[in-house]
């Protein structure tokens, strides 16, 4: 297999956001929608912000766990019309005892206003 043939990973998974245990995630999400993927239901969304930064990512999740997790956050952005989350995201545990944290933040930061 020459150089040109071979898959370059780090490439790939730059546009994808990947949990990673005990590691809490701040992101903003858009454009959520349903699908399946690898044969299950899911969700996916545009990614804008992780971290604080401007990003260009995908989010897809098949894991029924997550999705109840996030169910509350979505229901309550689509019955304010809001085309936006933002939230911090930490996966717990592994395997069948993996859990899901999720933290709905405001889209803008509060500033804090001096008395002086």
């Amino acid at each position: 297999m020459t150089q040109e043939e071979k898959i370059s990973w780090s490439q790939f998974e730059e546009r994808y956001i990947k949990l990673e245990p005990e590691i809490e995630k701040d992101l903003v999400l858009t454009q959520w929608q349903t699908g399946t993927w690898f044969g299950k239901m899911g969700l996916s969304f545009a990614v804008v912000e992780e971290g604080g930064r401007p990003t260009n990512k995908q989010f897809t999740t098949t894991s029924r766990r997550l999705v109840a997790a996030l169910k509350p956050v979505l229901q309550k952005a689509e019955g304010e019309n809001r085309e936006a989350i933002r939230l911090n995201l930490t996966r717990i545990g592994d395997g069948f005892d993996t859990a899901y944290k999720v933290v709905e933040r405001p889209l803008v930061e509060e500033e804090v206003v001096s008395d002086e």
